[in-house]
């Protein structure tokens, strides 16, 4: 009978340590990759989500700057400067912590908003229509409340380039009202001038006015046929315009103008886009006070 032997010659013998070792760095590297992988992943998540807040935070802004500015361009012009620098001055040498609390402060102040949504995020709501239930001065609180949270989280204003860039813009979009007050103020004068019957050189001393604007004759130069100077009572700012001689196509043409009261001109530096001048809201009922 042949008996079997588990003896191995001892040069022959495999040395399990090695092996273990081997699958144990195996086993690390592996590990270690994974949570290499992992940490990577949290980073790219983490630089997505404050992407997505940032794109999020200046859609938001945007959307309130654009009714404050629909509201009164001035005030805006007047108002922005001093948030930065009260925002600016509000943070100074506070420190991470500090920072925090004020934040948390603020998402307190506007929980009735809930993902600080003021309009509700539905894409096809007019602004005018989403923000008509709220005063000028809490539409204000809220955009300075914006404007302090994208400072905390993200980064700061660049304070001059921003503020040289809103006043040019600024006057582009008043310039843009006037034009379209000229154009309106233009169709109103014809009403009067078919209406009134004096001659050229009386004209020049009369002044016509309706409830938006006051109109003068003024006197022309070369080639002008016509100049009239209007005042538009709701922005307070003068403009012209004046018809043109025909040219070798027989087409005639009106210049409109900006001006000062003394109706010195200078050019309409406007935004070529639609521009809506009328503040009044209507009703399908007007109300008539006989009294």
């Amino acid at each position: 009978m042949i008996k079997l032997s588990r003896t191995y010659e001892k040069g022959n013998a495999v040395d399990w340590s090695w092996v273990l070792v081997i699958f144990l760095l195996i086993v690390t590297a592996l590990f270690g990759y994974g949570f290499f992988v992992t940490l990577k992943q949290k980073e790219i998540t983490r630089k997505l989500l404050v992407t997505a807040n940032r794109q999020l935070n200046f859609v938001l802004r945007r959307e309130v700057a654009n009714e404050l500015l629909r509201r009164d361009v001035n005030k805006y012009k007047d108002n922005f400067k001093i948030i930065l620098e009260r925002t600016e001055l509000s943070l100074k040498g506070k420190s991470f912590d500090e920072k925090m609390l004020e934040l948390n402060a603020i998402k307190l102040k506007w929980q009735h908003l809930e993902g600080f949504d003021i309009l509700g995020t539905r894409e096809y709501l007019l602004y005018a229509h989403g923000f008509k239930d709220i005063s000028d001065s809490e539409l204000w609180d809220f955009y300075e409340s914006v404007i302090l949270q994208e400072t905390i989280l993200l980064s700061p204003y660049s304070e001059s380039v921003q503020c040289k860039h809103l006043l040019k813009y600024c006057e582009q979009i008043e310039d843009s009202r006037l034009l379209v007050h000229l154009y309106r103020a233009r169709d109103e004068f014809r009403i009067l001038d078919n209406i009134d019957h004096e001659s050229e050189s009386e004209r020049v001393k009369i002044e016509w006015e309706t409830s938006a604007y006051k109109f003068w004759w003024l006197s022309t130069v070369p080639y002008e046929i016509k100049r009239i100077g209007v005042y538009v009572k709701e922005m307070n700012r003068y403009g012209t315009w004046s018809l043109h001689d025909m040219d070798d196509d027989n087409i005639g043409r009106t210049l409109f103008q900006a001006a000062d009261k003394d109706f010195n001109e200078s050019t309409i530096d406007c935004l070529d886009i639609s521009v809506n001048i009328d503040k009044k809201e209507y009703s399908s009922w007007e109300k008539i006070n006989y009294n």
